[in-house]
């Protein structure tokens, strides 16, 4: 179980929200899916992008802002006796010819001027992240492997291309789910002695078929590629205070700021005596969280805590309204309340 609390004080921080763009779906056809830029005007002069190939012509796209899939028709078989695996295991994998429907992904360093650098240009594979393993390689004569995660990520794991060529590999994946794959470039210049780096590219890939995704998950989905940063639960993107995880209970936009406290705080008299009530509205389509309302004298140390009981339980068509009471009257000492989300899984 994941668990997040929020602290609430009567009042939250109000800051500048961000966007998000719809990414970018890769589902066929050519792309030079590691294509290297040279533009010596640029801070970082060397760069990798991803160029498509569409009716309209090449449309130039940064790695983050795209999605290459594979499809489930592309699962093989391994034949026994290759380096790729044992005979039998499945390997789904984007292949370094054409094929009908299928994305035709190519490394390309047509834009980079033969004469700039002493040698080839090596692009690694720095960072993994998903559910089974990476590899890459060529068919020829045998099978050259260039990367292959099962061992570990190293500087083995690299590919080396001409200034002014083009290449196809073909790209295996051990298991279906969400990859996201960081390659980085580097080369050197004639006439000096360091490389230059280009900045290190996220590429993410949908091999299908993709697990069913829990309520969170696709609501995840809704604003940010899988894998994305910006999307994990503890994080603030829009930076008006309220974790994603509480966005997603509250049922509030993750990317425009909110500066309504989600707990509503209020009091109320028994016999003369005041007792601080507080409610909050938990969205329907929360269904794989908990919210709780704990109660503390102090935030420092190990001020004991104890979790209110709600007194009233009420639905409207945005979700459940909650409604707690602090069962000690309202002293002088003052009281702190927190909202706990708790993440299902």
């Amino acid at each position: 179980m994941k668990k997040m609390i929020f602290s609430l004080l009567l009042s939250l921080p109000v800051m500048a929200a961000s966007g998000a763009d719809t990414p970018l779906m890769i589902t066929q056809g050519h792309v030079d899916l590691l294509g290297l830029e040279w533009s010596p005007e640029q801070e970082e002069p060397l760069i990798l992008i991803v160029e498509t190939e569409t009716p309209e012509g090449k449309i130039s796209s940064p790695p983050e802002e795209c999605v290459v899939v594979c499809p489930e028709s592309m699962k093989m078989s391994l034949p026994e006796g290759t380096p790729l695996g044992n005979g039998g295991d499945w390997l789904w994998i984007l292949p370094q010819s054409h094929y009908e429907g299928v994305p035709f992904a190519g490394v390309c360093a047509e834009n980079i001027p033969a004469d700039l650098f002493r040698d080839s240009i090596r692009i690694e594979l720095t960072g993994l992240e998903g559910p089974g393993n990476f590899l890459l390689w060529q068919s020829t004569s045998g099978i050259d492997l260039r990367m292959d995660s099962r061992d570990g990520l190293g500087t083995e794991d690299y590919l080396e291309i001409q200034p002014g060529a083009h290449a196809h590999y073909n790209w295996g994946f051990t298991s279906p789910g969400v990859y996201r794959l960081s390659f980085q470039a580097h080369a050197t210049k004639v006439g000096e002695s360091e490389p230059i780096h280009s900045p290190e590219a996220v590429y993410t890939f949908h091999v299908l078929p993709l697990p069913e995704l829990s309520p969170f998950e696709t609501w995840q989905a809704v604003y940010w590629t899988a894998g994305d940063a910006e999307a994990a639960p503890d994080a603030d993107p829009d930076q008006d205070g309220l974790p994603n995880l509480v966005e997603y209970a509250l049922g509030t936009h993750p990317l425009e700021k909110d500066s309504a406290n989600p707990l509503s705080i209020g009091f109320i008299h028994k016999e003369g005596v005041r007792f601080c009530q507080l409610s909050f509205n938990q969205s329907a389509a929360a269904a794989d969280c908990i919210c709780e309302v704990i109660a503390r004298d102090s935030l420092k140390g190990n001020s004991p805590e104890e979790i209110l009981k709600p007194v009233s339980v009420e639905t409207n068509q945005k979700g459940i309204i909650y409604t707690f009471e602090n069962p000690a009257p309202l002293s002088s000492k003052g009281k702190f309340y927190q909202l706990k989300v708790s993440l299902l899984r």
